[in-house]
């Protein structure tokens, strides 16, 4: 499982989702307490989805299905929490950048993964072809 890159990658993925939810978190207010709690916690779900998504090594189909899932909702919550931020940009403005660094970071790990799972579910096609 950890000897495959898509997995390294994966963990790639999770440390720095982990590092910008807890150390580069951008501060935002929401109208409802539970709207605003539920988006609090939204980057671990990501990081937990992509853990389960480690797990998957076998169904390769459903692996890349959940991490382009995990990617499309990591841009419409960053999306989200950018309009919300933009009022405040002058005084976040080093945090915000930071935190969009490791943003798309991440979302350049997601993608590798996808590509070489991409890649393995080819290799085992041409394998069973062969056969």
């Amino acid at each position: 499982m950890l000897q495959r890159i898509q997995s390294l990658y994966t963990l790639g993925f999770i440390s720095i989702t982990l590092l910008y939810s807890l150390r580069f978190s951008i501060p935002f207010e929401v109208n409802s307490n539970t709207l605003q709690w539920i988006l609090s916690y939204t980057p671990y779900l990501f990081a937990v989805l992509a853990f389960v998504s480690l797990f998957l090594f076998s169904k390769r189909k459903v692996q890349i299905r959940l991490n382009t899932f995990i990617l499309l909702s990591s841009v419409g919550y960053e999306a989200f929490i950018i309009t919300q931020v933009f009022e405040q940009f002058e005084t976040l403005k080093e945090s915000l950048l930071i935190h969009c660094a490791l943003v798309f970071l991440s979302w350049i790990f997601l993608l590798l993964t996808n590509r070489y799972i991409k890649k393995d579910e080819a290799l085992i096609r041409s394998v069973d072809r062969l056969r």
